[in-house]
C-alpha cells in the first residue's frame, strides 16, 4: 500500500466527486453503486487506483460497529486502435499489504462491508400479586414463587443467551430450568388484601416476544391451601425507539399478564401483575360436656326399697344465652341436645348412700368452629325442668306433692319435690372461648359456672384445650324421698252370735286378740291361710307394727253391722300405720269369755296387708285382705261370721249338725221342718269355712 502512487489529480472520478472523493449509500438491497467514471482515448494508457472504505456512521450509537476495511481498485485502461479497454482487479489492504479478492460465484460483488449490531440489552422485574383468605397475614407467612420459560421461542431464546434470568443457576440458564423466584415474607394484611411482590431480573439481549409462566410453591403452613393455578407473562422486547429508529438500546414495549385460571375473580381481572390467592381454613368439633343425673335413695336404709333411675324420668335442656349461640345450636343435629332426658341406671350402695347415676355424655359435640369463630365467645345454659314423667305412662307432673315445703337446708330453694323426688333447679352455665392457633388449627378454652342464689354466677370449672370437664362438673343430684307411712284399716272380720238375740248386757262384750305372725318382703307372701307360719324371731316382729286401737279390741251389739248374712259385729282394731312396703300377717283369735251358756269360738283368723311402694309417685298403696275368709257384703253373704258363738241351750239337729233351743223341739212336724232348714244353714256355714282365699298380687 505504501508503494501506490500519490498523485491523484490525474486520476479520472466519478460524475459528482468532490475534492474528498465520493460517497455513496446502500440501497434496499444493501448495494451501493459508484456514478460511472468516464475513461477516453486521450488519456492513454493507464492504470488507475481507486480506494474504497465505509466511512463511520452514527447509526444506534456505539451499537453499531462499522467495518473499517480498506479496499483497492485497480483500473487498468489500455487504447487500442482508438478503443479503450479497461480492466478491472479488487484488492483488500490486509496489514499494509494488498491481497486480491474476487467476486464470489454467487455474483456477490467483490467489495464487501460487513457491519456488526449489538443493541444494549434491557432488564424488567416481573410483578406480583399475593392475597391470603381467612385470617390476616403475619410477618411470619411466607410465600414463594418461580418463572420458567413458557414457549419454545422463549426456550430456544434462553438457550442461546439472549433471554437470562436473575436467579439462574451458576452454570447458566436453561430452557426448562428456574429464572427467576420471588418471596414476599414479613408483611402484615387483613384477610382478603392483596399485597405486592416483584420477580429478580429478566434480562432481554435481543428482540423478540418471550412468554414466561409463573408458579406458585407449594408450602406447608397449617391451614393454608396454596393457589395451584399458572399466570403467564408475555414481554415484547424492540430495538427501536417510538419513530422507528435503532437507538442502540433494547426497550420492553409491552408487558401482558394473564391471570385467566386464577382461583378468584378478583386474581381474574389482575392485568398488571402474577395473581394468586391461598385460603386459611382452620376446625374443630367441639369435645363437649357431659351432664350427669344422680339420683339418692334418702329413704332406702329406712324402708330396704332401692329406687333406681328409669330412662325419661327427668328432662334436660341447653339453650344458648344470647343469639350468636342459640344460632349455634339451632339446627335438627343439636335436637337431642337442646332438649333431652337421663337414661336407666341401676341404685347401688355408694357410702352411705344408695344412688342410681346415670352419664348424658358428650352434650354439643356436634358443635363445629372454624376460622370465622376466632376470638369469639359462646355461652350455653343448662338446666334441669321442674318436671317429672313416669315411663310406664308417658305422663308428666308438673304439680308439687302434696306435702312439698320449700327446703330450707342445702340445695336451691328454688327445688320443688314432685312424685317423691326432690327435683334440683341448679342451673349451670359452659362458656366456651375460641382461639385460632394459626396453624390451621382452633383451640378452645371451657369455662363451668353454677348460678348463685343472687342470679350472680360462680365458676367451678376451667380447661383449656379441647377437652371435656371433669364428668361430674355440671351435675344434677335429685333425691327420692318416699312417703313416711300410710295408714290402713284391715280387711273386715265379723263376730256372729248364734241362738239367740244380741243383748246389751255386759255378757255380750266379747274379746278379740291381735297377734305380729309374719313380715315378708315379698309382696306375694301370706296369701293362703292353710299355709301362714308365724315367725318367733323379734327382728321380723317388731316389723309389724302396732295398730291405733291396740293388739286387743271388744266388741258388743253397739257393733253390729248389717250384712246378706245378718247382723254381725264388726271387729275393729283401727288404723295400722306402715313404713315399709311388704306383705305383713297377724293373727286373730277370739278370748274366751265366762259366759257358760255360750260356747267361744276357737279358730284364728289372719289379716293380712300388701303395702307396695309406688316409686312413680313416692307414695304406699295398701291391699287388706282377710286370708281364707270372705267377708260377707250388703249383697252376698259369703262366709258370714268369721267367729261364731253358740248358746250352749241349742242341741244339734238330726242329719245337720246345727244348733237351736229345747223350745223348738216341741213344736213337732213343723218345727222339725224349721230345724232341717236351720242345719243346712249351718252345714253350708261349715263348708264356707273351708274355702280357701288366694289375696291379690
Amino acid at each position: 500500500v505504501a508503494a501506490l502512487p500519490t498523485n491523484t489529480g490525474d486520476v479520472p472520478m466519478p460524475e459528482g466527486s468532490g475534492t474528498d472523493g465520493v460517497t455513496v449509500g446502500f440501497d434496499e438491497f444493501r448495494v451501493a453503486n459508484f456514478p460511472q467514471i468516464s475513461f477516453n482515448a486521450g488519456t492513454g494508457s493507464h492504470t488507475y487506483v481507486y480506494k474504497v472504505v465505509e466511512p463511520a456512521g452514527t447509526i444506534g450509537g456505539t451499537a453499531m460497529t462499522y467495518d473499517s476495511t480498506e479496499y483497492y481498485v485497480f483500473v487498468a485502461v489500455t487504447v487500442t486502435d482508438g478503443m479503450v479497454h479497461a480492466n478491472i482487479t479488487y484488492y483488500r489492504n490486509v496489514d499494509g499489504v494488498l491481497q486480491e479478492v474476487k467476486a464470489h460465484n454467487d455474483g456477490t460483488n467483490a467489495i464487501v462491508f460487513a457491519n456488526t449490531y449489538h443493541a444494549a440489552a434491557t432488564s424488567a422485574a416481573p410483578q406480583g400479586s399475593k392475597t391470603l383468605t381467612g385470617r390476616a397475614r403475619t410477618a411470619k407467612d411466607s410465600f414463594s414463587f418461580t418463572l420458567k420459560a413458557a414457549d419454545e421461542t422463549t426456550k430456544d431464546a434462553v438457550a442461546a443467551g439472549n433471554v437470562t434470568g436473575a436467579d439462574c443457576p451458576a452454570t447458566g440458564c436453561t430452557s426448562d430450568g428456574v429464572l427467576a423466584k420471588a418471596t414476599t415474607t414479613g408483611t402484615e394484611a387483613e384477610s382478603g388484601a392483596a399485597q405486592s411482590f416483584q420477580f429478580g431480573q429478566l434480562t432481554f439481549a435481543k428482540a423478540g416476544t418471550y412468554v414466561f409462566a409463573i408458579t406458585e410453591n407449594i408450602g406447608n403452613a397449617g391451614g393454608v391451601t396454596y393457589d395451584g393455578h399458572v399466570s403467564t407473562v408475555t414481554y415484547v422486547v424492540a430495538d427501536t425507539d417510538e419513530a422507528g429508529n435503532h437507538t442502540g438500546t433494547l426497550r420492553v414495549i409491552g408487558v401482558t399478564y394473564d391471570n385467566a385460571t386464577a382461583s378468584t375473580d378478583m386474581d381474574r381481572a389482575n392485568t398488571t401483575a402474577a395473581a394468586f390467592t391461598n385460603t386459611y381454613a382452620a376446625s374443630l368439633r367441639y369435645a363437649g360436656f357431659d351432664v350427669v343425673k344422680e339420683l339418692n335413695n334418702d329413704t332406702y336404709n329406712a324402708t330396704g326399697t332401692a329406687r333406681n333411675l328409669y330412662a325419661g324420668e327427668f328432662t334436660f335442656q341447653i339453650s344458648g344465652v344470647d343469639e350468636a349461640s342459640q344460632k349455634r345450636i339451632a339446627a335438627a343435629t343439636f335436637a337431642n341436645d337442646r332438649s333431652f332426658v337421663n337414661g336407666a341406671a341401676a341404685s347401688t350402695a355408694s357410702g352411705t348412700v344408695h344412688r342410681a347415676t346415670d352419664v348424658m355424655a358428650n352434650k354439643l359435640s356436634d358443635l363445629t368452629f372454624n376460622e370465622t369463630d376466632a376470638g369469639k365467645t359462646y355461652e350455653f345454659k343448662i338446666v334441669e325442668l321442674a318436671q317429672h314423667t313416669n315411663p310406664n305412662t308417658g305422663t308428666t307432673n308438673t304439680q308439687p306433692d302434696a306435702d312439698y315445703k320449700a327446703p330450707t337446708a342445702w340445695g336451691n330453694k328454688k327445688d320443688v319435690k314432685i312424685d317423691g323426688v326432690w327435683c334440683k333447679q341448679w342451673v349451670y352455665y359452659v362458656r366456651v372461648t375460641v382461639k385460632d392457633n394459626g396453624d390451621g388449627t382452633l383451640g378452645v378454652t371451657s369455662t363451668a359456672f353454677c348460678e348463685k342464689s343472687d342470679g350472680g354466677k360462680r365458676q367451678i370449672a376451667q380447661v383449656d384445650g379441647n377437652t371435656k370437664f371433669g364428668q361430674k362438673t355440671i351435675l344434677f343430684t335429685n333425691s327420692y324421698e318416699q312417703a313416711k307411712s300410710v295408714s290402713s284399716k284391715a280387711a273386715p272380720l265379723y263376730k256372729q252370735l248364734a241362738g239367740r238375740e244380741w243383748t246389751d248386757s255386759g255378757k255380750d262384750r266379747f274379746v278379740f286378740k291381735l297377734e305380729k305372725c309374719n313380715y315378708s318382703n315379698k309382696l306375694g307372701s301370706f296369701s293362703d291361710a292353710n299355709n301362714i307360719s308365724c315367725a318367733t324371731d323379734s327382728g321380723t316382729l317388731n316389723t309389724l307394727p302396732v295398730p291405733s286401737a291396740g293388739m286387743q279390741v271388744t266388741v258388743g251389739k253397739s257393733d253390729l253391722v248389717s250384712t246378706k248374712a245378718g247382723d254381725l259385729a264388726s271387729i275393729d282394731f283401727g288404723d295400722f300405720t306402715f313404713s315399709k312396703a311388704g306383705a305383713y300377717v297377724y293373727k286373730v283369735t277370739e278370748v274366751a269369755g265366762t259366759d257358760a251358756t255360750l260356747t267361744y269360738a276357737t279358730n284364728i283368723r289372719y289379716l293380712r296387708f300388701r303395702v307396695e311402694e309406688n316409686q312413680m309417685k313416692g307414695t304406699y298403696t295398701v291391699i287388706a285382705t282377710t286370708p281364707g275368709y270372705d267377708a260377707p257384703t250388703a249383697t252376698d253373704e259369703n262366709d258370714g261370721g268369721a267367729f261364731v258363738n253358740v248358746c250352749r241351750s241349742a242341741e244339734s239337729l238330726p242329719l245337720t249338725g246345727g244348733t237351736t233351743t229345747r223350745n223348738f223341739l216341741i213344736g213337732g212336724s213343723i218345727l222339725g221342718l224349721l230345724a232341717v232348714l236351720a242345719g243346712w244353714a249351718i252345714h253350708e256355714w261349715r263348708l264356707r269355712q273351708q274355702r280357701k282365699e288366694q289375696l291379690l298380687e
